[in-house]
């Protein structure tokens, strides 16, 4: 799979337009106490948070022309780590904080 990098690029860009799930990064609050939030919003214990996954997928502040399709995309760009692991070696199978559609760790706080 190494040597198909275009192959792998265009599956990893079409799991990015049409991901598996519709939450990512879905959480339990465990904490008896539950947790606050920065902005003052209290999550109690036991409620469950994530995050849309085709919202950030789709954002232009990750992904330049997110609303194209680019079967390519993932086999010429540099890899900036700001940014995820866009680029040379970002495998289809490969999750980070912008390509989310195998959702990213565990599932508890």
């Amino acid at each position: 799979m190494k040597k198909l990098v275009h192959t792998d690029s265009t599956i990893r860009e079409s799991l990015r337009l049409n991901p598996t799930l519709i939450r990512g990064l879905l959480r339990e609050v465990k904490p008896k106490k539950g947790i606050d939030l920065p902005d003052g919003t209290h999550l109690p214990k036991g409620a469950w948070v994530g995050i849309p996954v085709k919202g950030v997928q789709m954002d232009e502040r990750f992904y330049a022309g997110a609303e194209e399709f680019r079967p390519f995309r993932f086999t010429g760009e540099k890899r900036d780590p700001s940014r995820g692991s866009h680029g040379k070696g970002a495998e289809a199978v490969h999750v980070d904080s912008t390509f989310l559609s195998f959702s990213y760790g565990g599932s508890a706080w």
